[in-house]
């Protein structure tokens, strides 16, 4: 397989137009963090204004589809990014929603549809810090459920420093995609496994915004099939980056079937 170069890429999504911004993506300097894996898996961010991200994703899927068609391409993972900027008005508008006894949301999250994912039970194994046994605990989790008989899938949400695909034996292994689009969980131990670590090469470090965290988060959430509607999983096991950042709260702000959460201490 001829490997892809990242000047074809860009020459692919400069085809694809924001057509509010009257330009296209490359021009317009909205692709960021562009990474090509040695098989052809290509993952990249569109940086998009907050206050316009919730009406983006048919833009998202244009630049996917771009990529797509290219000869070498086997995957193609675009995530929309933001930066909240604020105005002096903008803050004047956050303060008096706070005064008024608002939630003020910095990321958007109020204006994203709650998730539904194909799960009966979700349970979130979370910690205060990192080096605890979380991850550790998840898998183990996870593997008993399987064992004792339910359908059972482990989504890796720790986007910072991702340990299930080493802990699962599936390091270097690259998800697939249905005919709808839907990223097919890698298997293992009788589990669906999904990971950001799947999407990047292992030495590649990940310093993302709070806005990429949460893009990143509700794709692997929402574009997985973790089940159906008529099969859906027994229990989704979701592997928590330490401490109270971005990414928990957006999963607990979207996912409405939270059944329980394990905390794990010292």
């Amino acid at each position: 397989m001829s490997m892809i170069g990242k000047d074809e890429i860009l020459k692919a999504l400069s085809n694809v137009k924001d057509e509010e911004q009257q330009g296209d993506l490359v021009s317009l300097d909205m692709i960021k963090g562009l990474q090509i894996s040695q098989d052809g898996a290509v993952i990249f961010m569109i940086e998009v204004d907050p206050q316009r991200g919730s009406q983006l994703e048919p833009l998202r899927q244009q630049a996917e589809q771009a990529v797509k068609t290219l000869r070498g391409v086997t995957k193609v993972t675009a995530i929309l990014t933001a930066e909240a900027k604020h105005t002096p008005s903008q803050k004047q508008n956050v303060q008096t929603r706070t005064q008024a006894g608002g939630n003020p949301d910095p990321h958007g999250i109020d204006k994203i549809p709650p998730l539904t994912i194909a799960a009966r039970h979700i349970i979130a194994v979370a910690s205060g810090k990192g080096g605890v046994g979380k991850s550790t605990i998840a898998a183990n989790l996870a593997v008993s459920l399987a064992k004792n008989g339910h359908k059972t899938g482990l989504l890796d949400a720790d986007i910072y420093g991702p340990s299930q695909p080493r802990m699962m034996g599936l390091e270097g292994k690259k998800p697939k995609s249905n005919r709808q689009g839907k990223i097919i969980p890698l298997k293992a131990y009788g589990l669906k496994i999904m990971s950001i670590g799947f999407m990047v090469e292992p030495e590649k470090a990940l310093v993302w915004r709070g806005p990429m965290v949460q893009s990143a988060l509700i794709q692997l959430m929402r574009d997985v099939e973790w089940g159906t509607e008529k099969e859906p999983l027994d229990f989704l096991i979701v592997d928590m980056p330490p401490g109270t950042g971005d990414a928990q709260l957006t999963f607990f702000a979207l996912t409405m079937l939270l059944s329980s959460a394990v905390a794990v201490a010292e």
